[in-house]
C-alpha cells in the first residue's frame, strides 16, 4: 500500500514537472513580444541606457526611493506603451539596478488573450488582481509573476531586494 502511494506521488511529480513551463530569461523572445527589442527582464539600467534614447522616454521619478520607471510610448502593430521598472540599491542589494517589472500596454485585449496563449502554456489561476495569472519558473535565483487583466500585462520577477521580491 505504501510503495503504491509513493509509485502515485513519484509520478505525479514527474508528470508535472514536464509540464511545467520554465522560463529562460536570457531569451526575452520566451516572454516578451517581438516588438520589444533590447530589453531583459535583470538588465542593468546603464545596459537599459546605453542601449536605447532615454531622452524620448518619459521617466517617473514619483517612486524614486523604490524604482526607476522609464515608459515608452509605440506606435507599433500589437503594443502601444511599455514601461519597465528598474530596481533602486537597497541595503547593498542590486546595486546594478536591474530591470525587474515590465508592464505592456496592448492595442487590443484580442491582441493581449492570444499572446499569453502563445507564450505562457502552464497552468493559470484567476484572482481579484488578474484575469489570469502565472507563477513561473526561470532559469534565474527568481520566479515570474506574469498578470494578464484586459489589454494589460505585467510581467515581475520576485528579484530579492525588488517590491516583488521575497525578503
Amino acid at each position: 500500500m505504501v510503495r503504491g502511494v509513493i509509485t502515485l506521488m513519484l509520478v505525479f511529480c514527474v508528470v508535472v514537472q514536464g509540464i511545467t513551463q520554465v522560463i529562460n530569461i536570457d531569451d526575452p523572445s520566451t516572454y516578451l513580444p517581438s516588438e520589444i527589442k533590447k530589453i531583459k527582464i535583470g538588465m542593468p539600467l546603464t545596459d537599459f541606457i546605453s542601449n536605447t534614447d532615454t531622452t524620448t522616454l518619459k521617466k517617473d521619478l514619483s517612486f524614486e526611493y523604490l524604482y526607476t520607471k522609464y515608459d515608452e510610448t509605440i506606435s507599433g502593430k500589437t503594443i502601444s506603451l511599455i514601461a519597465c521598472k528598474f530596481d533602486t540599491p537597497e541595503n547593498g542589494k542590486n546595486a546594478e539596478m536591474p530591470l525587474y517589472e515590465i508592464l505592456i500596454t496592448f492595442n487590443d485585449s484580442s491582441t493581449a488573450d492570444k499572446f499569453v496563449a502563445e507564450k505562457f502554456t502552464g497552468f493559470y489561476r484567476t484572482n481579484d488582481f488578474a484575469e489570469k495569472e502565472w507563477f513561473l519558473a526561470t532559469n534565474k535565483d527568481y520566479r515570474l509573476l506574469i498578470r494578464k487583466n484586459g489589454p494589460y500585462l505585467m510581467i515581475a520577477a520576485s528579484m530579492s531586494g525588488t517590491e516583488w521580491g521575497y525578503d
